[in-house]
């Protein structure tokens, strides 16, 4: 499949990043004496959007960055197993070579600062809507 290049980066970069402490586009952030956690509670797309923007320097930022991809790559997954074997049409077509996660979700935000009407939506629906958006089959 084209796009499970994408899912399986994603999946593979979320699950790696904490284990790793930094990586290329993510650098560990050492915690601050008596910092609090940032909430992970992803119900909109502004909430994932503010996970996906948390900045390097907060003590949160792995496990932020983490499940900012890790949904993103679940909405996708889906995707993917709900368009098997044409039972529905295709709707979102990876590249190839697919982007790395940072580009992804650097792309994401951009798509996102331009989108606020839907930052209230359900995060699975503003996910759908960039995907569609940035990486539209047939074309």
């Amino acid at each position: 499949m084209r796009v499970a290049g994408l899912a399986l980066l994603w999946a593979v970069a979320a699950a790696a990043a904490p284990a790793l402490g930094q990586t290329s586009d993510t650098a560990a952030a050492t915690p601050a004496v008596g910092a609090k956690p940032a909430p992970m509670n992803v119900r909109t797309t502004g909430d994932l959007v503010a996970l996906c923007n948390t900045p390097a320097t907060d003590p949160s930022y792995p496990n932020a960055i983490g499940l900012c991809v890790g949904y993103g790559s679940g909405v996708l997954d889906y995707h993917l197993a709900d368009t098997f074997r044409q039972r529905r049409a295709r709707k979102v077509c990876i590249p190839q070579p697919p982007p790395t996660r940072g580009e992804a979700r650097e792309k994401f935000i951009v798509w996102a600062q331009a989108h606020p009407d839907d930052m209230q939506e359900p995060a699975v629906y503003g996910v759908m809507r960039f995907l569609i958006a940035a990486y539209p089959c047939g074309k």
